[in-house]
């Protein structure tokens, strides 16, 4: 089993709406919780808290997966984590970090590092690591639509949005059709979705 469908299958279980079970793991935020958990406490029982981390997504809908337990969820969660010991960082990804109640009350409660991913400019990113509001950054889904990002980002040029429609399914298209930064040609250099899937 690789590490994606891990990922998957705990996303499943904290789902309220897939997550349908009657038994110890569902029907309650505690026990869809515990696949997660289980699984954690298994990978930290190889080497030790210290080498594990672990990526979160509140209110992830990719799949039309949907939680309606967020806030008490989350909070069950934090806790548990924090009682696991020094794990290496919690990596929380939302669709919107400025706007997100819940990743300020989990940066809060967390007592670990915390990497943060979530459609934040790379000086808003700066600014929250100066603030202390987050540790690490991420750049995943702009690294796809990107494939030179540390040079746009050095250079300050514009960079090209990520087909939402095409992450996580089959084939090339929208994962190495992306152009790289051509100074001569910058409008050819940047797409956004609707020019790639047109």
């Amino acid at each position: 089993m690789d590490t994606r469908t891990v990922f998957l299958a705990a996303d499943q279980f904290l789902s309220t709406n897939v997550n349908q079970r009657t038994d110890r793991y569902g029907a309650s935020p505690e026990n869809r919780a515990r696949f997660m958990l289980e699984v954690v406490d298994a990978v930290c029982a190889v080497r030790g808290p210290e080498f594990v981390a672990i990526k979160l997504t509140p209110g992830f809908t990719i799949g039309e997966i949907e939680e309606a337990d967020i806030d008490e969820k989350y909070s069950y969660i934090i806790k548990e984590l924090n009682a696991r010991g020094d794990l290496l960082f919690l990596h929380l990804w939302f669709n919107d970090l400025k706007q997100s109640e819940i990743y300020r009350k989990i940066r809060n409660d967390f007592k670990g590092k915390i990497l943060a991913e979530g459609s934040l400019t790379a000086d808003e990113y700066a600014t929250g690591i100066e603030a202390g509001t987050m540790d690490l950054i991420g750049f995943g889904r702009m690294f796809i639509s990107n494939p030179d990002l540390p040079l746009r980002l050095a250079q300050d040029a514009p960079l090209s949005q990520p087909d939402y429609e095409t992450i996580y399914t089959p084939g090339s298209k929208g994962y190495t059709d992306y152009p790289s930064w051509d100074p001569t040609d910058p409008e050819g250099s940047v797409v956004n979705p609707t020019e790639l899937t047109n």
